[in-house]
């Protein structure tokens, strides 16, 4: 596997850390809007739409956070996670991915 940016996390995700650290309610925030989206009539139409929006809450696009960094990367033990990093943060987006990946399939398949 290529380490494009190394193996220090904050190198991939660090804009989402940081939004985390300043409130740790943004998993759940964006759970919502993936919610109200998978009942919009054009689901999974509306994809790109989603995606923008969560960007705002989570600081990078879902897409790549899903696609490229947690499919890649999120159980990687050559990955290097701050000693700083918020408690909870590594457990909320590993339930995250768990839960939106398969919801996410979906705009895959269409």
């Amino acid at each position: 596997m290529a380490y494009e940016n190394g193996y220090d996390v904050m190198n991939y995700i660090g804009g989402t850390i940081e939004s985390y650290r300043a409130d740790s309610h943004i998993f759940s925030k964006a759970a919502s809007f993936l919610h109200l989206f998978l009942l919009r009539k054009d689901w999974p139409h509306c994809y790109p739409e989603l995606d923008q929006a969560i960007t705002t809450i989570l600081a990078q696009p879902l897409s790549y956070l899903l696609e490229e960094f947690a499919q890649k990367y999120l159980d990687d033990p050559k990955m290097e996670w701050p000693m700083d990093i918020p408690a909870k943060f590594q457990d909320e987006f590993k339930v995250f991915y768990l839960t939106v990946s398969p919801l996410l399939e979906q705009c895959q398949e269409n």
